[in-house]
C-alpha cells in the first residue's frame, strides 16, 4: 500500500521493523514452527530411567502410567486419589518389584512438584527430571503410553476395569515393540513371559524327564535295588590298588539313597556307593579254614546262603595210566 503513494530507500525493511515493534501485531501472529526433534538418549540398561504420567479421568478412573525407557515396559495402576502421598505409596510397591531407578521423568503437575514428592526422590537417590511446562511432548514417552493404554482398554473385553487393564498389559508386554523389535518383558527380565500360546511348543523339561525315566527303567530292569542299614556287615571295595580288593567293614551312616559310610576293621571310615558294597556274613568271615571264598558268596538278600561242601579226597590217590594201545617204535637204519 505504501508503494502506491510514496517510496524511500529500504522501505521494506522499515515497514518490517515497524510491524515487529507493534505489540498488537505480535500478539495476533501464529505460533512459531516446531523445533527439530530431539529424542531422549536410549539407556544402556533396563530400569535406569522411567517416565511417569497420569491418565484420566478415563472411564471414571485415574491411572498412574509408568514406562521404562530401555525396555518400553508399561505399567498402569488404578488410582482413587492422585495426591503425592498416594502416588509415593504406589511407587514404593513398584520399586519393591523392580528396584529403584536412577532417573524419573515427569511433567510439572502439582503431584510431582510437591515438597513431599521431591523429598521422596532425594532420599532414594533418584534424579528427578521435569519436562518443560505446558509442553507435553517433552515427556513424549509417557504421553504416548497414556494414549496406547486408553486405546488398549477400549479394545479389550472384561467384566471389570481392572481385568481389562491386566489383559491389555499382558498382551502388550509380550508383543515385540516397534522401536526395539523385542518384547518389553524380554528386555526387562531377559526372558519372555509364558502365555497360553507357548503350550503349542514342546516342553523341554518334560522331554528330558521322559528320556531320563526311560533310561532308568532300562537300567533298573537288570539292576535290582539293594539297600543297607546302619550296623550291617559288608565288604567295601578297595580303591587303593593294594590287595585285597574287598575290605570287611560295617555300615555306620546312610548318607543318601545310594551312598553309605563304612567303617573298616582298621577303624578307618570310607564313603562308598552301593555298587561298591557287597553283603558280608559274619560266619563266612570268621571261618577262615573253609575252602569256599566268602567274597564270592551269592547275594542272600532274597534267598538263604547255600555253601558248597568240598569233596572228600582219598589219602593215597591211585595213579592213572593211559589205556591207549602202544605200537613198537620203528627205528631208521644207518643210511645207505
Amino acid at each position: 500500500l505504501a508503494r502506491n503513494y510514496i517510496w524511500w530507500p529500504k522501505m521494506d525493511s522499515a515497514i518490517e521493523d515497524t510491524v515487529k515493534q507493534c505489540q498488537t501485531c505480535q500478539e495476533s501472529r501464529p505460533s512459531p514452527p516446531a523445533a527439530p526433534l530431539h529424542p531422549w538418549e536410549w539407556p544402556s540398561e533396563p530400569w535406569s530411567r522411567i517416565h511417569l504420567d497420569f491418565a484420566g479421568p478415563y472411564m471414571g478412573s485415574m491411572f498412574l502410567v509408568l514406562v521404562d525407557a530401555h525396555s518400553k515396559w508399561m505399567d498402569a495402576h488404578l488410582m482413587h486419589s492422585i495426591t503425592s502421598a498416594k502416588t509415593i505409596e504406589k511407587l514404593r510397591i513398584i520399586f519393591a518389584n523392580h528396584g529403584i531407578p536412577r532417573k524419573v521423568v515427569t511433567d510439572n503437575g502439582s503431584t510431582f512438584t510437591s515438597y513431599e514428592f521431591q523429598e521422596f526422590m532425594q532420599k532414594n537417590g533418584i534424579v528427578h527430571v521435569k519436562s518443560a511446562p505446558y509442553h507435553p511432548s517433552s515427556n513424549g514417552l509417557a504421553e504416548r503410553a497414556v494414549q496406547t493404554l486408553k486405546r488398549g482398554i477400549a479394545r479389550t473385553s472384561g467384566t471389570t476395569l481392572q481385568e481389562r487393564v491386566s489383559k491389555f498389559l499382558f498382551k502388550y508386554r509380550l508383543t515385540p515393540h516397534s522401536v526395539t523389535g523385542v518384547a518389553p518383558s524380554e528386555l526387562l527380565f531377559g526372558r519372555r513371559i509364558r502365555c497360553r500360546l507357548d503350550s503349542w511348543f514342546p516342553d523341554t523339561s518334560q522331554r528330558v524327564q521322559s528320556q531320563q525315566q526311560k533310561q532308568k527303567q532300562a537300567h533298573d530292569s537288570t539292576a535290582p535295588l539293594r539297600s543297607f542299614c546302619v550296623g550291617d556287615t559288608v565288604y567295601a571295595e578297595n580303591f587303593t590298588g593294594s590287595s585285597p580288593k574287598w575290605l570287611p567293614g560295617t555300615v555306620v551312616k546312610v548318607t543318601g539313597p545310594l551312598s553309605y559310610h563304612v567303617e573298616l576293621e582298621s577303624q578307618h571310615t570310607v564313603r562308598r556307593h552301593v555298587d561298591s558294597i557287597r553283603v558280608r556274613h559274619a560266619n563266612a568271615h570268621q571261618n577262615k579254614s573253609d575252602n569256599v571264598d566268602p567274597l564270592y558268596l551269592p547275594d542272600t538278600s532274597t534267598s538263604p546262603v547255600r555253601r558248597s561242601v568240598p569233596p572228600v579226597l582219598p589219602s593215597h590217590p591211585t595213579l592213572r595210566r593211559s589205556s591207549r594201545p602202544r605200537r613198537p617204535v620203528e627205528r631208521y637204519g644207518h643210511g645207505l
